[in-house]
């Protein structure tokens, strides 16, 4: 055959290849599930970095609650208060449907804890670089301005929560929501309160 004619069929060979690949492929691997698997996997990530952004968006407040203690002459720790905080919390969750109510318990009470590092940060700062008698005049009222704040999260983090929870017995998405909390929750303090606000879930 001369070498003009197998060139051509070399070619046609090699087109035809290409275009029945695909199918051959597809035709090959029927079970594999790859664009529904794909979906749902994002929409688990999804979940996680939502729950996530809301925790940093309940930290960032932190600041602005211990300036309010600063100014009144609070301290940072109030069990009574976060006692009454919680249960209040717990009803809400329960009115919500949610089941895990110590879920919700436990979860919450390391949020506090987490604000409460950030909180006592920012004081023994101030201790060090301001005067005793020293105001803050930006400073937010704790009921009128930072409270309803917090109320305003309390519920999507309940919903968030509740979302995420059936994910927590995979290790994969799991891992993911450890790894991913450092990009996402940035208002913390050395990687100490964003670890006190994730304790949920490396205990879980």
């Amino acid at each position: 055959m001369p070498i003009r004619s197998i060139l051509k069929f070399s070619r046609r060979y090699i087109i035809a290849l290409m275009l029945t690949a695909p199918l051959e492929a597809a035709l090959a691997a029927p079970d594999q599930p790859a664009q529904p698997a794909t979906q749902e996997t994002t929409g688990d990530a999804q979940k996680i970095n939502h729950l996530l952004v809301l925790i940093d968006q309940r930290l960032s407040i932190a600041d602005d609650v211990a300036k309010a203690k600063w100014n009144a002459g609070m301290i940072v720790d109030d069990p009574e208060r976060e006692k009454q905080q919680l249960a209040s919390i717990s009803a809400k969750a329960t009115a919500m449907g949610v089941t895990n109510i110590a879920l919700v318990d436990v979860f919450f009470q390391n949020q506090f804890e987490a604000s409460k590092i950030i909180q006592t940060r920012s004081i023994m700062h101030w201790h060090s670089v301001y005067p005793a008698d020293f105001k803050f005049k930006d400073a937010p009222d704790l009921m009128d301005d930072v409270r309803p704040k917090l109320d305003k999260l309390t519920p999507e983090l309940i919903a968030a929560l509740q979302e995420v929870q059936p994910l927590l017995s995979q290790p994969a998405m799991r891992t993911y929501l450890l790894t991913q909390a450092k990009q996402l929750i940035r208002n913390d303090v050395n990687g100490e309160a964003r670890h006190t606000a994730l304790l949920t879930f490396e205990s879980e």
